[in-house]
């Protein structure tokens, strides 16, 4: 069993791998600070955070609306354990899975060091921050979900209010490749880009403009490419 320490930032506190304390410490940190929570409701009812690591975003939210009903998704074994752990009597509902829209087998890539690097491949695939120096942990992914399915399986269709998005890039797949019905109970998106600002809406912005919704971004300031967006119906 992993050994975990109970770490708080700016009084919010999460159990953390003890041998990753440093990284995961100012995940919780960006997370707290960067994820546009002035844009948010106090009301929020609904959420599903895709890409949810150790639980830092699905806790954030669930200190903030208490009675919130979060499902949280986290492809990555040992990041999972840390949610499970984290979440544990909060009611919020965790799933060990990865969310696509195609079935095909996939891999966990992780980059040793680095708990919030890994992400879903196809296993002839390089990670989409692929460093020829790293060798890869590399494990079988755990089931797919398809974002349809969590929303009538948890919420039974109702309205979205979030739906937070950080999986490393697979972001890109998902927001291109959703059907109209997997976006339509969603009200507002929110998560990380990793290619860099333009080619995320050049990807993705568009087909969600199409689909009612207004963008901002904040660009990250210490690291390249890096960012986080915020997508919200027009007249909300």
């Amino acid at each position: 069993m992993p050994e975990y320490i109970h770490c708080s930032v700016d009084g919010f506190g999460l159990y953390v791998h003890a041998q990753h304390v440093e990284h995961e410490t100012a995940i919780m940190r960006e997370v707290a600070g960067a994820y546009f929570w002035d844009r948010l409701p106090k009301d929020i009812g609904t959420a599903i955070d895709v890409g949810a690591h150790i639980g830092a975003w699905s806790m954030f939210l669930k200190r903030r609306n208490p009675t919130a009903h979060i499902a949280a998704i986290e492809p990555d074994r040992y990041n999972f354990d840390a949610l499970e752990w984290n979440t544990a009597g909060t009611g919020i509902s965790i799933y060990h899975a990865y969310v696509a829209n195609t079935q095909k087998r996939r891999v966990v890539a992780r980059l040793p060091g680095f708990t919030g690097r890994s992400v879903v491949i196809q296993p002839d695939e390089r990670p989409r921050f692929y460093d020829k120096s790293v060798t890869y942990e590399i494990e079988d992914a755990p089931m797919m979900v398809r974002l349809i399915d969590v929303i009538d399986l948890e919420f039974g269709g109702k309205p979205i209010d979030i739906l937070k998005m950080d999986c490393e890039g697979c972001e890109i797949d998902v927001l291109q490749n959703a059907r109209p019905c997997e976006l339509a109970p969603v009200l507002r998106i929110v998560g990380e880009y990793h290619d860099g600002r333009a080619n995320f809406d050049r990807a993705v912005g568009k087909r969600l403009r199409s689909d009612g919704f207004t963008i901002d971004y904040a660009e990250n300031l210490t690291a390249k490419n890096l960012g986080v967006f915020y997508a919200e119906r027009s007249g909300l």
